[in-house]
């Protein structure tokens, strides 16, 4: 909706010249699905049927594949994929931790540092424009607090888990300009 509001307020030769266009969350979907989301899915799906010793071994290993990766958008507009991308992520990560963690009611330190590893920070987005820049990042935030908000909502987050998880809103994105372009996301790409 974000994209859609100013793409209305863009005049038609304008919005055709940068490029300006709204993308639906079903269409985005259909995209991150094709190219990343459906292969996690499965990957995730065939470890959590295993019921092998290293059942947990590999559940982890995938935690930690989903800690990892980076994603980049190089036309990103106000970031309507970075966001539905990061939300993906999360619950793909949050059905992973219900495995690993939700029949537990006591943790120990390591196990409550790993969880919700997934991060705005491994998102990136390129824009020609400062202002859906800035528009994209804003909306990354507000994404990663629902987040939160989901994960402590969740099976998986029990008393102790609460305390460990961020209480305040923050937001490790950052707009970096670099001549006339404005990257979302950290610098060191």
């Amino acid at each position: 909706m974000r994209s859609y509001g100013i793409e209305a307020l863009l005049q038609p030769e304008a919005r055709r010249q940068i490029g300006a266009h709204y993308t639906s969350e079903r269409d985005i979907l259909k995209v991150i699905r094709s190219l990343f989301l459906d292969e996690l899915r499965a990957e995730l799906e065939t470890r959590k049927a295993a019921r092998s010793i290293g059942r947990r071994a590999r559940l982890e290993g995938f935690h930690d594949r989903l800690c990892h990766l980076r994603f980049l958008d190089p036309a990103c507009g106000c970031g309507n994929f970075l966001v539905i991308a990061y939300r993906e992520l999360r619950q793909l990560e949050l059905e992973t931790l219900r495995e690993l963690f939700g029949k537990q009611t006591e943790m120990t330190l390591d196990e409550i540092t790993k969880l919700s590893q997934v991060d705005v920070d491994q998102f990136y987005g390129i824009e020609i424009l400062e202002w859906p820049a800035r528009i994209a990042e804003v909306a990354l935030c507000l994404m990663d607090r629902q987040m939160i908000i989901y994960f402590r909502r969740s099976k998986v987050s029990c008393r102790i888990c609460q305390s460990f998880l961020p209480a305040t809103f923050c937001c490790a994105a950052a707009i970096r300009p670099a001549s006339s372009w404005f990257l979302v996301g950290r610098s060191d790409l």
